[in-house]
């Protein structure tokens, strides 16, 4: 479990709202590339934690000085093209892997399942359990069932295998 809330860690984008919730040095908080390949590294003398820090709220727009302390020239050229939106608005968790950004227990399955290389066996057993999965998927249940359901395959696989 430990291993997918860090997977989800590393792969949940954030849309910014007031600032309060996002971490700037461990959370992706823009979906554009830059939050993915930022130049800047954390200045070790940085004392800024969230976004909100980065924001003049008295014109509602970034706060340029606090940008040149933290990021390198390249990468403020990126945040600044993000806008700052209506500071009454919360941040926003967006799952990037479901089209629509909705979070749900397939979509994780799926992309955990890319992201560890562990789902996909091709052995015979793995195909049947396969099969069991994309059955379980299909169930008009909530998610949780499935997870128990899943759960419990692989939990009689591991003590048959």
């Amino acid at each position: 479990m430990l291993q997918v809330r860090q997977y989800l860690n590393k792969t949940m984008d954030w849309t910014i709202g007031d600032g309060l919730t996002i971490q700037i040095w461990h959370h992706r908080w823009a979906s554009y590339t830059w939050s993915r390949n930022s130049y800047t590294v954390k200045p070790t003398t940085s004392q800024t934690g969230t976004i909100s820090e980065l924001i003049d709220t008295d014109v509602v727009t970034w706060d340029i000085l606090k940008l040149q302390e933290n990021f390198l020239p390249i990468d403020i050229q990126e945040i600044v093209k993000i806008n700052v939106p209506d500071l009454h608005r919360s941040d926003i968790p967006v799952w990037t892997h479901h089209p629509k950004g909705a979070y749900t227990v397939h979509s994780a399955y799926q992309a955990f399942c890319g992201f560890n290389n562990t789902c996909n066996n091709t052995s015979e057993q793995g195909a049947t359990t396969e099969k069991f999965f994309n059955k379980v998927w299909k169930l008009n249940v909530p998610g949780k069932i499935k997870a128990f359901l899943m759960e419990g395959h692989s939990q009689q696989s591991t003590n048959l295998g």
